[in-house]
């Protein structure tokens, strides 16, 4: 099979090199674009930030503020949204029921229960009484 020079040097090394390189730089452009940040990589972290007890329990991903159909909020997800997506705004939020299960949302979050979930409360703790 003939192969013509002028084709015969695009097929060196150098090509390989030159379309991976080209292809790292868009990758590079497109993630670094404003509309590419997730919240993965912002709100999750200042959630973790603000309460450490949550880093690797159900908490530590983003069922805390999305529904199944992401990137559609929940409840609680919608009102740290309403309050400035902030530290402050997870404080200001935490005495409030954000899925109205009857539960204030630090109380599910300390109890590693989701605060957007109503179908999720905290198991109840019986306390065994003793006779005296």
């Amino acid at each position: 099979m003939r192969v013509f020079p002028r084709f015969r040097s695009m097929a060196s090394p150098i090509w390989g090199i030159v379309v991976v390189a080209l292809l790292l730089l868009t990758a590079a452009v497109t993630l670094s674009s404003p509309g590419a940040v997730t919240a993965a990589g912002t709100d999750l972290d200042l959630f973790l930030a603000q309460y450490p007890n949550t880093v690797n329990t159900d908490l530590d991903n983003c069922d805390t503020c999305h529904t199944n159909n992401r990137p559609e909020l929940n409840p609680y997800g919608q009102d740290y949204r309403a309050q400035g997506r902030t530290m402050a705004a997870l404080t200001q939020i935490e005495t409030i029921d954000s899925d109205g299960d009857g539960v204030i949302n630090i109380v599910e979050i300390d109890t590693a229960v989701e605060p957007g979930n109503d179908a999720l409360t905290p198991l109840p703790v019986f306390i065994p009484l003793v006779e005296r």
